[in-house]
């Protein structure tokens, strides 16, 4: 995880365990996924810690480089893949 700075958000810093995080702060999360075969139409959940908001409320699709369609939900976010 990562704690992105709300005076310069171009600064980014690595979280600790245990770190002391403050309201309004905008924590950035970033996961690698690697995989020996390759494969179609895959679901990723990732569920949201407690007392976490996301920053865009809005379902839709993502230009990254998964081109995924992102469901945002009340505990989780999903991640609707066409290949990995």
């Amino acid at each position: 995880m990562f704690l992105t700075q709300t005076i310069c958000p171009d600064i980014r810093v690595a979280i600790d365990d245990f770190a002391k995080i403050l309201s309004g702060d905008l924590i950035e999360i970033e996961f690698t996924i690697e995989s020996k075969n390759d494969y179609e139409y895959i679901v990723i959940n990732d569920g949201k810690p407690a007392g976490f908001e996301p920053v865009s409320v809005l379902s839709a699709y993502t230009q990254n480089n998964l081109g995924a369609f992102v469901e945002m939900r009340n505990t989780s976010v999903r991640f609707y893949v066409q290949r990995v």
